[in-house]
């Protein structure tokens, strides 16, 4: 029998047997978000039925999952399975925290259900059936507590924008879609760093990493490169250009993204008006700030504030 070729076929590499079951059985549902900046809190210990990713920008605390308790603190990710005890106190002034709630794999008779299940819910007697089974992967399924993700600056971006769609555009047609690719996006971002966390560090990979995040942290400093570039032993060139090959980014273009998140904070939780919070990020004028934030959000930080999603 004459074998079929594909017009113009070319040479496929398939990926590895483990990529090809992500593939097939990742579908990950959106079911709750937040970004909330804290004053000290307690959430006592509980179960619940679906993953809930956690990521502190800023902050100190004690979590306990499972059977460990550990400090958490600027950058730290804690993943908590479904079914897994906890328990979140914050204790610094102020915590910034970023947490969905979802599904792995997305399934129509288990997954359509909400709930804010409080803290000293630990038995889920009489709702097993929508507790989210295990999922049978060599690397998420050894996921429990704070990851080991040496660079998680990714992460704040990310989850703000599924944030954004999730909770802030709730009738956008085919959102769900659109929020389960975003979260193919951040667990490929979880499974590379942890692959890369146990090599050695290139080296300056560390001071990059502390770079990024001293500007991630001084969102209301107008920085200078210069001066960060020597404060790290390195030309102002050589500082860019290692920059960004680690992060793919400008050191300016992440810190004006910091500044952006953090005005987008302010126009929604507080009462400053537009100047106020242009000269707060340090921006030189409120005409730079304003084109700064339409560039990054599509919208006027007027329009944002007054929650008008088109533009105008």
């Amino acid at each position: 029998m004459k074998k079929f070729t594909i017009p113009g076929q070319k040479k496929v590499e398939t990926p590895s047997a483990i990529e090809m079951e992500r593939m097939r059985i990742l579908r990950p549902y959106v079911r709750q978000s937040g970004d909330d900046m804290r004053k000290p809190w307690f959430l006592k210990m509980r179960r619940l039925l679906d993953y809930l990713l956690v990521y502190i920008p800023e902050g100190k605390g004690v979590f306990t999952v499972g059977d460990e308790t550990f400090d958490v603190g600027n950058g730290d990710v804690i993943w908590i399975p479904p079914d897994t005890l906890h328990e979140m106190r914050g204790i610094s002034a102020e915590m910034r925290c970023l947490y969905i709630h979802f599904d792995l794999i997305y399934e129509p008779e288990r997954s359509h259900w909400d709930a804010l299940i409080p803290g000293g819910a630990t038995e889920m007697t009489g709702c097993t059936e929508k507790i989210h089974p295990p999922v049978k992967d060599p690397v998420i399924s050894k996921w429990k507590g704070k990851l080991n993700i040496p660079n998680s600056a990714f992460l704040l971006p990310l989850m703000r924008r599924i944030y954004t769609e999730h909770r802030l555009m709730p009738h956008i047609e085919n959102k769900d879609m659109l929020l389960s690719g975003m979260m193919l996006e951040l667990i490929y971002g979880l499974l590379h760093s942890a692959r890369n966390s146990g090599e050695k560090p290139e080296p300056y990979s560390l001071k990059m990493r502390d770079a990024a995040r001293m500007l991630l942290e001084q969102k209301e400093w107008k920085i200078n490169i210069r001066t960060l570039s020597e404060r790290f032993g390195l030309s102002k060139s050589h500082f860019r250009r290692l920059f960004r090959e680690t992060h793919g980014q400008s050191p300016r273009e992440m810190h004006i993204r910091a500044q952006i998140s953090r005005a987008c904070e302010m126009l929604s939780y507080t009462n400053m008006n537009i100047s106020e919070i242009s000269a707060k990020l340090a921006f030189e004028t409120v005409h730079s700030f304003s084109r700064a934030f339409k560039k990054r959000t599509g919208l006027s930080p007027l329009n944002y504030r007054h929650g008008k999603i088109q533009p105008g």
